[in-house]
C-alpha cells in the first residue's frame, strides 16, 4: 500500500573516514518489514576525491573573453588589430 511506502533511508557515513572505506547495503538500518532484495556487498556509499584544474594566469590573459577585441601584440591577434594599435601612438 502506498501508506507503507518508505520515503527516506538515513544512511550513516560516519565510517567513512578515508577514500578507502564504503558503505554496503549490509551497513544501512532499514525500517522493520522490509526486505532488503539488493547483494548485501552492494556498495551504497563511497568517498571520491575531486580534480580541479587551474588554468594558468599567463594562458588566461593571452585568450581574450568571447566577445572582446583581441589585444595588439597577443597571441591570436590578427595583423589588422596591431596595425592599428600602433597607428594610435
Amino acid at each position: 500500500m502506498p501508506k507503507d511506502l518508505v520515503h527516506s533511508v538515513q544512511v550513516d557515513i560516519s565510517p567513512i573516514v578515508d577514500f578507502h572505506t564504503s558503505v554496503h547495503v549490509k551497513d544501512v538500518k532499514f525500517p522493520a518489514g522490509i526486505t532488503v532484495l539488493d547483494d548485501m556487498e552492494d556498495t551504497v556509499v563511497t568517498a571520491s576525491h575531486i580534480k580541479i584544474e587551474v588554468e594558468t594566469p599567463k594562458a588566461a590573459a593571452a585568450t581574450p573573453a568571447e566577445g572582446a577585441a583581441p589585444v595588439a601584440g597577443a597571441a591570436g591577434a590578427t595583423p589588422a588589430a596591431t596595425e592599428k594599435g600602433a597607428d594610435k601612438k
